[in-house]
């Protein structure tokens, strides 16, 4: 019956590679969708235009009436009195600003832009990084849980073994019927611990759907993870050293933070340029005509070209360029405390990372020594109870105890240390 339900639990699902689920994570995650979105935005936004560099051209047309009294005397002396006469204005132009010189605030602006697309393109990599090491993490845990669920199927099987030669005793009249009655107790403890192993796998499964950002995945719900080549491997040139040199070089986050410094100084440049000159260039051409019923002129039509030269020279402002540049200064000094604060965040979390990794490491080493001895104790305790050696199967029990929750461990460290490897492989940013 185990055998059965173990085929039916492990061997007809379908296998989802970790580079599948990356994949669907990179296409499906909210998060990166997100960034995604705000990347472009930031791609569409850094443009000349954007930044004031170029020309500003418009359509002017514009129709006016009025109705005037007017009282006009000329020097021949003649008078024109006339009442509620009206007049008509029609006039449309073709107007053109362009901003030549601002104090370089147009050029620090464009700078701006493209810090902000640069940071677009970084915060990317970080969601990706971050969301593709939490799916990671879920992906081992999925492993972790069925690697249990298949220990657990092992002692299973030796608890039906271990009933099968108690009823053959009892059967015998060598042992009493409590020893079966015992030994079917142990072996419902187990079956109802792989009902429980198989609810946390299925549970493990749900938050892997979800670090993937699919509710139900392609696969359907009736999916297993490739075990045979799940375990990183360890890089034998990897030391504490050699990392904290990776992170400072690849980390996207420290990156990210250096930009903001270089936003802060591009603000003291903006703030700058407000006490400098601004000159403009602007031009139109047009027509204008105008209609009277009466006065000097019945009829006035004019058609060219204008183009003129301004320039403004700031003079005062109340300190407020002032107040500008000291926000922008202590800014910077604000930005770089963060990006210290960060790399003694990132060196303590690598270092904490790196210690769990090797901790792991070690007490696996250790932990794996005593697999081999008690599989041969549990062997031994086997053979004596079904030769009759052992007077009851407590000694075997026992064994298998000791047997159950040696590879328990060995399971759990083998995936401690992936989590810490995970870790240190999201901090230099290595997961793919």
């Amino acid at each position: 019956m185990s055998n059965i339900f173990l085929a039916h639990v492990l061997f007809s699902q379908q296998i989802l590679t970790l580079e599948t689920a990356t994949r669907q994570c990179l296409e499906n995650n909210f998060q990166v969708q997100l960034g995604k979105i705000e990347l472009d935005m930031a791609v569409a936004n850094n443009t000349r235009g954007n930044a004031g560099m170029l020309p500003r051209v418009g359509v002017l047309v514009g129709n006016s009436l009025s109705n005037n009294n007017i009282r006009q005397r000329f020097a021949d002396g003649r008078v024109i009195t006339r009442d509620f006469v009206f007049s008509n204005t029609t006039n449309a132009a073709v107007a053109a600003n362009w901003t030549i010189f601002d104090g370089y605030r147009m050029s620090a602006t464009k700078q701006r832009l493209e810090v902000l697309e640069s940071l677009g393109f970084l915060n990317i990599k970080a969601v990706a990084n971050e969301v593709i090491g939490q799916m990671i993490t879920a992906y081992f845990e999925v492993g972790r849980q069925q690697s249990l669920f298949q220990n657990l199927q092992t002692l299973l099987n030796m608890s039906e073994e271990r009933l099968r030669l108690a009823t053959e005793k009892l059967n015998a009249g060598v042992v009493a019927k409590t020893e079966v009655l015992q030994t079917t107790l142990d072996r419902n403890v187990l079956i109802d611990n792989i009902m429980r192993q198989k609810n946390a796998i299925e549970q493990a499964k749900i938050n892997l759907q979800t670090a993937i950002g699919q509710p139900k995945m392609e696969l359907a719900e009736d999916f297993n993870i490739d075990t045979k080549n799940l375990f990183f491997e360890e890089n034998k040139l990897m030391t504490l050293e050699t990392l904290l040199a990776q992170v400072f070089e690849k980390n996207i986050d420290l990156k990210m933070q250096q930009q903001f410094i270089f936003l802060s100084q591009i603000s003291q440049k903006e703030a700058k340029s407000l006490r400098q000159p601004t000159l403009a260039l602007n031009g139109s051409y047009g027509f204008a005509l105008t209609e009277n019923q009466a006065g000097f002129a019945l009829s006035n039509f004019n058609l060219g070209l204008n183009v003129g030269i301004a320039a403004t020279l700031p003079l005062y402002d109340g300190g407020n360029v002032r107040r500008l540049r000291q926000l922008a200064t202590l800014e910077e000094k604000v930005q770089e405390k963060r990006f210290e604060n960060l790399k003694m965040q990132l060196t303590n979390s690598i270092r904490k990372a790196f210690l769990d990794y090797q901790n792991a490491k070690m007490r696996l080493e250790s932990e794996a020594k005593n697999l081999p001895i008690a599989k041969e104790n549990t062997f031994i305790a086997s053979e004596r109870y079904r030769l009759g050696q052992s007077s009851n199967s407590m000694e075997l029990r026992a064994a298998e105890k000791t047997l159950e929750d040696i590879e328990i461990r060995l399971t759990n460290l083998k995936f401690d240390a992936q989590f810490a490897l995970i870790e240190l492989k999201k901090a230099t940013f290595a997961l793919f």
